[in-house]
Formats: structure tokens, sequence, C-alpha cells
């Protein structure tokens, strides 16, 4: 009992000794270091995306070619051209065509250019009687033989004369060429003499081969390529006096099955830019077109020879007749065709220049390309083979 008393008492000593100590162990513990604030992150901007630059807007060219889409001009040369600058300039022109006449009419063409109907136009120059006298040079009778040598010959004429570039100053010429030689294609009539065409009618568009034609004493009538077709079919003409190669193209070959050869004379034609859409062009493109001129001449000529070749030899194979004047028929043709010289010179005389001097430049130029015909460039294609 006494021992249970004593246990108690120490219990409650030893428990009072603890209370009393409480305050010194806390003041003893050790500190607690106080957390430093955080600083706030600073939220991050988001990162904007460099936008993708805005592609270059592409130029588009309206091109008004009076020649069929079937003829191979069409695609082995003009677009053939039109696809090569595409390229060269990375896509920065575009190129539409309008071929067969079915945005302007042939005859149409340069006044329609200059409107701004067309950035391109693609025409026969002598279409348009007098407005390109100097240029008309090239459709004088027997100076060239076939377009491969007479379409760089009327490039470097161009390049050469100040006479045709002044009158070609409203325009930006970017290549000529010639059409194939022209010979004499009947529907009825097999003609082997000039008597044999006095009186009969013959389609030719250019009005320096209109003269040639009366002057033979044939009647010119003056129809555009798309109406040749159906007035053969209703016998309103007898023939054309045309280079080989439409007659395809335009299905001539329906009727015009007798072929007389008189390699009388070529036409000069322009593939040539409005002037505004022209100085719209950047510098480089400019350059580019420029810098194409004497070899899409060659390419043309190059084309229509290539062309008139198997063209003839399709005509053969389908029955066409063909008779070549003999040397003494022909002087005779030749000394009645002489006379259109005269005209030429007075009317080029008449705007105050040395016709002559005109004359025997292109002359020089004609005579340079003869059996030296511009070579193929890389970029020509088939350049009108019969494939």
């Amino acid at each position: 009992m006494k021992k249970s008393k004593l246990f108690t008492i120490v219990g409650s000593v030893c428990l009072m000794l603890v209370i009393a100590a409480l305050p010194f162990v806390a003041a003893c513990a050790v500190p607690t270091v106080p957390t430093t604030p955080t600083t706030p992150t600073t939220p991050t901007t988001p990162t904007t995306p460099t936008p993708a630059p805005i592609p270059e807007k592409v130029i588009e060219i309206k091109v008004a070619n009076y020649y069929a889409p079937t003829h191979r001009l069409s695609p082995d040369a003009f677009e053939q051209w039109g696809n090569e600058i595409e390229k060269r300039t990375d896509g920065k022109v575009e190129f539409t065509w309008y071929h067969g006449q079915s945005l302007i009419k042939s005859k149409e063409t340069p006044q329609g250019l200059r409107a701004g109907i067309c950035d391109v136009g693609i025409w026969c120059v002598s279409f348009n009687a007098g407005l390109f006298p100097v240029t008309e040079a090239v459709d004088l009778p027997l100076l060239v033989r076939v377009s491969a040598e007479g379409s760089p010959a009327m490039w470097e004429f161009y390049t050469q004369s100040p006479e045709m570039q002044e009158e070609w100053s409203d325009y930006h010429p970017a290549w000529f060429h010639v059409t194939a030689i022209s010979n004499f294609h009947t529907k009825n009539v097999f003609l082997q003499t000039l008597d044999d065409l006095a009186g009969m009618r013959m389609v030719t568009g250019s009005a320096t081969k209109g003269e040639m034609l009366k002057l033979l004493g044939a009647v010119h009538v003056n129809l555009t390529a798309t109406d040749i077709y159906p007035a053969l079919e209703r016998d309103m003409v007898d023939g054309c006096f045309y280079p080989w190669a439409p007659q395809r193209s335009w299905k001539m070959t329906d009727f015009l099955v007798y072929h007389t050869i008189a390699d009388i004379s070529v036409n000069g034609h322009a593939g040539a830019f409005n002037l505004e859409a022209w100085d719209a062009l950047p510098t480089d493109v400019q350059q580019v077109i420029d810098d194409l001129g004497m070899s899409m001449s060659g390419l043309c000529g190059a084309t229509l020879t290539n062309e008139s070749a198997w063209v003839i030899e399709e005509m053969k194979a389908a029955g066409h007749e063909f008779y070549t004047l003999p040397a003494d028929e022909k002087a005779r043709w030749v000394e009645k065709l002489m006379p259109v010289y005269d005209t030429w010179m007075e009317k080029v005389t008449s705007k105050g220049l040395d016709g002559q001097a005109v004359l025997d430049s292109w002359k020089q130029y004609a005579a340079k390309y003869q059996d030296t015909p511009y070579q193929p460039d890389d970029w020509w294609g088939r350049a009108g083979k019969k494939e």
C-alpha cells in the first residue's frame, strides 16, 4: 500500500518536471528557414510562325494566231516557243492560245493587237497592204526558195534595217518568218501554161500575191483561210495561189488535186507584242523573249520546210497530180511578174525612203541564208517533222 502511493507521488513529480521543461525545449529547437517566395514565371509568348512567301502572280499572255490549230506551226513552233519561255522564266508567264482566228480575224490582227484585244498577234504582213511597205519587200517574187532560208533572213533584215524597225515601232516583234513558197493548186483545170491561168478565179490573201495573179491574167479572189473550203465546195473559186502546208490544215486537199509548181514567192509573217503588254513584262522576261528572236524565226522556217515535204508526199500518195513548169514557160510567167517590183518601189519611195537601198538590203540577207539555213537549237522539238 505504501509502495503504491510512493509510485504515484514520484510519477506526479516527473510529469510536473516535463511540463515545466517544455518552454525551454521549444526555445532550443532549430528555427525553420522561411521559404523564399517563388518569382512568378512570365508567360511565354507563343512563337508566330513565319508566313509562307506569297507566290508571284503569273502573267497571262494572250496570243491571237490566225493559223489553224492543226497547222504544224501552231504546236511545233508557236506553242513550243511559249513553253520554252515559261520554262526559262520559271513560270513567271503563262501563254493562252487562240488559234484559227478564234479571237481576231487575220486581217484585223494589227489593229486588234494595238487595241489590246490580245497581247501577241501572229499574222501575214501583207494582208494589210501598205501598212508595212518595207517589210513587204519579203513578198517580192523569186528571192526566197524555202522558208528555212527566208525566215532567219527576215529576222536579220529587221535587226539591221532602220527603215523596217521604224515601221514596227508601234509593236515589239518577237520573231519573223516566211511561208513555204507559193504555187498554184486547182480543182478542175490542170495548169500547164500561162494561157491556162487566164480568167481563173484564184484565192490568195496577200495583197502582193493578189497583184501577181492579176499580172498573170487570173482573177484575184480575196478570202480568209476559213472561207476557202466552202468557196471550193460551192465552185465559187477555181483554185489557190498558196503554200503547201495550209492546204492540209484547212482541208483544201479535199478539192485541190492539181498542183502546178512555179516556185514564185513567199509571204512575210510576224509574231509581235502589244507595246503596253510588252512594257508590263519584267525585264528578265523581256530578255528571254528577245534572246529567242533569231532561234524562233529559224524554228518557224524549219517547221514549214519539214511539214511541206511530207504534205507533198501525202498528196502524191492520195493520187494528186503535179506539174513543174519548164524553164521556157516559167520565163514567160516571170516576165509578166516584173511590174510588181515597180509597184513596190513606188510605194516605198512615196514614204520618202530609198527603195533601192531597202531592196538591196533584203536581197543581201535572202542570199546569205541560201543553202545555209539556221541550224536547229536544242529546245526546238520535232519542228514540223512527221512522226
